[in-house]
């Protein structure tokens, strides 16, 4: 079951109270409902967000990244795959609960993030932020992956990135896809998001029966957002190309600063975004993604160097 939590009307910042919302399988619903009015497709494009955090007020900007690291924890915790014999799940659990109950969980990921750290998930992250703990520092792509796979789950990266000829490509990460202009890369990006919502997920759910997907963390400078899912307006076109399906592409967000409603035509436009114009507003982007895999203990050594993957292995 997929809920959302609306965190608004009786909470203090960063706290999660009230009780939860009947509301993704009716949000989702509602959303494919409205939009096939609009003559938009949505052919297996929504993940399972098991609840909306977010924040009374905005001045908590530095945590937006621990907020969507916990959507997707909430939603592996649901998932036997990621819990069924995983040594880490009491952990995974201890996350689930707590920021259902009190906080956004921020002091236990800081306390996850470091025992990553110690374990020797990052390094290089590791050494540039030291200790996190009790601190407001920023957050983003590199160490949601590093809590992630120390909880024993697949999280990979991509790396898109407009660069100059006479730029140096300063990305830690190690496989970039690189554009010419932000056009380019906005219909790149809605593409890849196209083919992972359809394909990653297509084996595992055909064997399993289970027809959700995790969703996608999207770092961009100075915020991230939670993907929840992509539609495409469809038109009568012998050919198109990807920045053209930008622009006829909505992109669906659960955003940390932003409050869910219920009313279906407002649930509409606080979550959808049009993908060339939100992924024209910056010159580079980090997606993370959940793999339908576990790391298991002999690939945990492994797993702690952490390099982006070649876009292509998704849009393959």
């Amino acid at each position: 079951m997929i809920e959302i939590i609306d965190l608004t009307d009786e909470v203090d910042e960063g706290k999660v109270l009230g009780s939860p919302l009947p509301a993704v399988s009716h949000a989702v619903n509602s959303l494919e409902n409205i939009c096939a009015h609009r003559s938009i497709s949505f052919p297996y494009t929504f993940s399972l967000v098991s609840s909306h955090l977010m924040f009374k007020s905005q001045p908590t900007n530095w945590s937006c990244g621990y907020t969507n690291i916990h959507m997707m924890i909430d939603t592996c915790a649901q998932m036997p795959l990621f819990t069924q014999n995983n040594p880490q799940n009491a952990l995974i659990q201890r996350i689930y609960r707590e920021g259902m109950n009190s906080n956004v969980a921020i002091d236990v990921l800081q306390e996850v993030l470091e025992m990553a750290w110690d374990e020797g998930f990052d390094t290089a992250g590791a050494q540039d932020l030291g200790r996190i703990r009790n601190t407001k520092k920023w957050i983003g792509a590199t160490e949601a992956i590093s809590i992630l796979r120390f909880l024993g789950i697949d999280a990979r990266v991509v790396d898109f990135k407009v660069t100059t000829t006479t730029e140096t490509l300063t990305s830690p990460l190690s496989s970039c896809a690189n554009f010419e202009n932000r056009r380019d890369m906005a219909g790149c990006i809605t593409k890849w998001i196209w083919a992972y919502f359809n394909n990653v997920w297509s084996d595992f759910s055909r064997i399993s029966g289970i027809s959700f997907l995790p969703p996608l963390y999207l770092q961009e400078s100075g915020h991230s957002r939670t993907i929840a899912g992509i539609g495409k307006e469809w038109v009568n076109a012998e050919e198109s190309d990807a920045v053209a399906d930008a622009e006829r592409s909505s992109v669906f967000f659960f955003d940390p600063i932003i409050k869910i409603v219920m009313n279906e035509n407002k649930l509409v436009a606080k979550m959808e975004r049009n993908a060339l114009s939100t992924f024209t507003n910056s010159h580079s982007f980090q997606i993370v993604y959940l793999a339908p895999n576990r790391i298991e203990p002999g690939q945990r050594d492994s797993s702690k160097l952490i390099v982006s993957e070649p876009v292509d292995i998704v849009l393959i």
